[in-house]
């Protein structure tokens, strides 16, 4: 073989050599990446199926007692407020200045 030709060969053997070894790092790499993106997505929607699942039944009953003590309150008699035109400003004010609140 003529020399020129075996260098060419043999840099091209020492090229492939290289390319072969980057290629196995990054499918070393894509493969982290996806056990990595499987594993924080199961980190993800695991809570929210246990919480779909689970919870409902858990909480339930005290649904169940707030409704009930919402409707009580709705039976209730409406209790009358004061208007804030019916209040004495000059009232609350000697009250204050009773209390030692404003002088």
């Amino acid at each position: 073989m003529e020399p020129d030709i075996k260098a060419l060969l043999e840099e091209n053997l020492r090229l492939t050599r290289e390319v072969h070894v980057m290629m196995k790092r990054t499918r070393r790499y894509m493969a982290t990446r996806t056990v990595l993106t499987l594993i924080s997505f199961a980190l993800i929607v695991g809570p929210l199926l246990f919480a779909a699942f689970y919870l409902p039944p858990l909480i339930g009953p005290y649904i169940e007692q707030y409704q009930q003590l919402m409707n009580n309150l709705e039976q209730l008699p409406a209790v009358p407020t004061p208007s804030k035109s019916k209040v004495d400003i000059e009232q609350l004010l000697d009250q204050a200045r009773q209390f030692g609140i404003i002088k």
